[in-house]
């Protein structure tokens, strides 16, 4: 039986096609205002280990069994914060969508429908954020005293006549942005931040006293926030010290797994294939890996890409590892992030008359204006690179080698060289090795002679010539040959990222225990090289 391709065996959800991001990310104010489909949400959304836990925990103490009433959800933003307090909410509140999507956890017959408040921080109520609770638990008299005449801090016990002695869930999400605008409203000689602070901090206090109430809040250390005013930083290290003191740490997505990849696939997709069906995938790039180990290094066992591809389909087990590169980037939105980039290379897969057997970062299309803006989110840094070597309509370097040689691996080289060069870190890691780069391109229809062919000695490829503005080189002329992944010179400001300068006073291969020398056609060549000028 012929390997099937994605299009053959995939099929996609109506996300792909779509360029709405309101429909992508869970939006904490719709589940606020009930327009959350419950069924709807599980059908699309991965119940993580994460959220297993959050559940279970939470349910134990929504049950009266346990002592842990609060939780810390510890992740960076876009890292699945927001679904996670959804779902536990959604699952709290709705004893039969409990039965139908979590029969196992038991606890939760426990209980009937807890009653769900929902805090955002991008809210700014009249009765600020303890009158706010108070008045969706239907108790608003007991916290009007403390807003009404002016912002005075709830005591102990306020918040126990407040939240009482039946299931209660209080979610509280983006509180850094409350702060942020309450450390700017003086009260007194204090602020209504500070005040705040107090409140969350008696609430917590006060759960040892209300047994079935469990209190669920996202991470305040993101660096939007972070890189506020001292007040802000102050307060939001204050309030996390309260935190690790009364919450149990939970993180809802396990960055950088399979897991992230069960993710994408219920977001992306509405049909896989069988299991069997992906094995014969993966046997496939077995074989064509082994093929490849014979003519050139490759850094993993032929053997092992089995497990790796059954993690990761119908996504290319690369994918991980390149991401990672960039994953610490500041800003960058984790799994959301992901998401969006993977829902443009399924978008450029799908489009494309190649044989596509598992969709990698080469099947981005990098003219549409959408796939840039999400590069330039991770790394803003490469914009002049991708249009003079990557893609331009045609005009690019490696369009124009596509051109002339009849195929499209000239920028699949480029793209995923590129790709894997995004990282803003101090010291970063860039390109790919020559084993890298034929992990990650070689299929069971791409010779990998195609691939070498683009990265040999000059004798392999006519070299071409391309002025770049070295800041001390001053726009010398050097001969490069395109497309290599080495790292550039990062005095070059205007340079081709992606070319290996082959003669020039101001390249040098790097340190010996930093590079990998083989011999092709008698000339040695570094698998690796950056401008020492």
């Amino acid at each position: 039986m012929p390997i099937a391709t994605v299009k053959q065996v995939c099929v996609p959800s109506s996300i792909v096609k779509s360029d709405s991001l309101v429909e992508q990310v869970a939006q904490i104010e719709d589940f606020a205002s009930g327009r959350v489909d419950g069924r709807a949400f599980f059908q699309r959304n991965h119940f993580t280990a994460g959220l297993d836990l959050l559940v279970r925990r939470g349910f134990d103490r929504l049950a009266g069994k346990s002592e842990d009433g609060a939780f810390y959800l510890t992740q960076a933003m876009g890292g699945g914060k927001t679904h996670s307090l959804i779902a536990f909410g959604l699952l709290a509140a709705d004893p039969a969508l409990r039965r139908e999507v979590a029969p196992k956890l038991t606890a939760g017959a426990d209980f009937g429908a807890a009653e769900v408040v929902i805090f955002n921080g991008h809210q700014n109520p009249e009765t600020l954020l303890w009158g706010h609770i108070a008045e969706k638990l239907g108790r608003s008299d007991i916290m009007a005293p403390f807003w009404r005449n002016g912002a005075k801090t709830p005591g102990v016990d306020e918040w126990v006549a407040v939240v009482g002695d039946k299931p209660v869930l209080i979610l509280l999400d983006e509180l850094p942005s409350y702060l942020e605008m309450a450390q700017g409203e003086p009260v007194g000689a204090t602020t209504l931040g500070d005040l705040t602070i107090g409140a969350l901090e008696r609430l917590f206090n006060a759960l040892p006293r209300c047994p079935r109430a469990c209190v669920v809040v996202t991470n305040l250390k993101d660096d939007v926030y972070l890189d506020g005013s001292g007040q802000l930083r102050t307060l939001i290290e204050n309030l996390s010290k309260h935190y690790d003191r009364n919450a149990q740490a939970i993180t809802p997505v396990q960055q950088n797994t399979g897991e992230v990849f069960e993710i994408v696939r219920k977001r992306l997709f509405d049909g896989l294939p069988r299991p069997d069906r992906i094995d014969e995938v993966a046997q496939a790039f077995v074989g064509a890996l082994q093929k490849a180990k014979r003519v050139d290094t490759i850094p993993s066992t032929p053997e092992t890409f089995i497990e790796r591809i059954r993690e990761t389909y119908p996504f290319h087990p690369s994918i991980r590892d390149i991401v990672a590169r960039f994953a610490e980037n500041r800003g960058y939105q984790k799994t959301r992030a992901l998401i969006r980039l993977l829902r443009l290379a399924v978008r450029g897969a799908l489009k494309t008359n190649d044989n596509a057997f598992l969709i990698g970062l080469q099947h981005l299309d990098f003219n549409d204006q959408g796939t840039l803006e999400e590069i330039r989110k991770i790394n803003p840094a490469y914009t002049n690179a991708i249009s003079r070597d990557v893609a331009d309509r045609g005009n690019a370097l490696a369009e124009k080698i596509d051109a002339a040689d009849g195929n499209s691996t000239a920028s699949a080289v480029a793209k995923v060289l590129l790709m894997s060069s995004l990282s803003a870190a101090e010291t970063p890691m860039r390109g790919l090795t020559d084993g890298e780069l034929i992990e990650d391109l070689v299929d069971p229809l791409l010779e990998v002679s195609e691939i070498i062919l683009l990265r040999t000695s000059p004798r392999s490829r006519s070299t071409r010539r391309y002025a770049p503005s070295c800041r001390r080189c001053s726009g010398r002329e050097l001969e490069v040959s395109i497309p290599i992944g080495w790292r550039s010179c990062p005095a070059l400001t205007n340079s081709s990222w992606m070319t290996t300068v082959l003669r020039s006073s101001c390249w040098s291969g790097l340190p010996t225990s930093s590079r990998r020398t083989s011999s092709t056609g008698g000339t040695s060549r570094t698998s690796r090289t950056e401008c020492l000028c």
